[in-house]
């Protein structure tokens, strides 16, 4: 509902200037109103940027919008890989459904630039959202990703050590301690094995009103902001946010939501678990 060209959607707006080091520079908050221009594809954009010149032409008026907005992704990406941000791109499934809804194939999710692009910008808009509320000092839902459980870890290094990407120093584990053995496996037949088993050694990010950061992205500060329709921590982000904007002093906003964001977090956390396991189940 939130695509549709041609209409006004009240908005909350993250607006950032990023720096050529794919550094968040200045940052402001509003509620706004936006009206879409076209309703694209992820599809379509991987083609504008493959060459495909009927769609070059057809999108002419936002062509080099898109391409700048690339050039800001690989400036985003570049920032996360320097600071030890683990990424596993692993092979996702798409399943096709016929029109009653039930499964007719299954295939690879491609994951092209447009894809890309997208993660990006909302990677930095939750990790900004989440640091200007936490340096407020006031209640938020954060995201957080915590360090390996130690036994899962030595578990992780004794299968490690048989393909010779063991772990030297197992007590100071840090983001850039899997980043590296991810990219030392790039491309090599083990590759998928590896991603698989790593990711499993890592604990189950959750929802929390603390701020403990996130071990995954190398980030201090994360919470997820940018999709308030399908999600409801997001949801609770924006009405905390919302009411900030308004002017609401901190310490009514600690009173109103430092028990909202602990009730939110858990039935959030909870919530996502039981989700999971139904979309294992389908």
């Amino acid at each position: 509902c939130s695509l549709n060209e041609g209409t006004e959607k009240l908005t909350l707006s993250c607006f950032m200037e990023i720096g050529k080091n794919g550094k968040v520079t200045a940052h402001r908050f509003s509620e706004t109103v936006i009206k879409t221009t076209h309703r694209m594809t992820y599809d379509d954009v991987n083609a504008i940027f493959d060459g495909n010149t009927a769609l070059r032409k057809k999108y002419a008026d936002v062509v080099p919008m898109l391409e700048e907005m690339r050039t800001v992704m690989g400036l985003l990406n570049a920032q996360r890989v320097k600071r030890g941000s683990i990424d596993f791109d692993l092979d996702e499934a798409a399943i096709t459904l016929n029109p009653a809804g039930k499964p007719t194939d299954v295939s690879i999710a491609s994951r092209g630039v447009s894809n890309r692009m997208i993660e990006e910008f909302m990677l930095i808009a939750n990790e900004t959202v989440a640091q200007h509320v936490f340096e407020l000092g006031m209640p938020l839902v954060y995201r957080v990703h915590e360090t390996p459980d130690k036994t899962k870890l030595a578990d992780l290094n004794t299968f490690l050590n048989t393909l010779g990407y063991g772990i030297k120093n197992i007590g100071n584990v840090k983001p850039q301690t899997f980043q590296k053995i991810l990219q030392k496996a790039k491309g090599t037949k083990e590759e998928n094995v590896i991603s698989r088993v790593v990711l499993r050694a890592m604990r189950k990010a959750r929802y929390a009103p603390e701020c403990l950061g996130h071990f995954g992205l190398a980030a201090p500060c994360y919470c997820h902001f940018t999709s308030p329709i399908r999600r409801y921590p997001d949801l609770a982000i924006h009405r905390i946010m919302t009411e900030q904007l308004k002017g609401t002093d901190k310490d009514t906003m600690i009173l109103r939501y430092t028990d909202f964001a602990e009730r939110a977090s858990k039935q959030a956390s909870e919530r996502e678990v039981i989700a999971m396991q139904i979309e294992r189940k389908a």
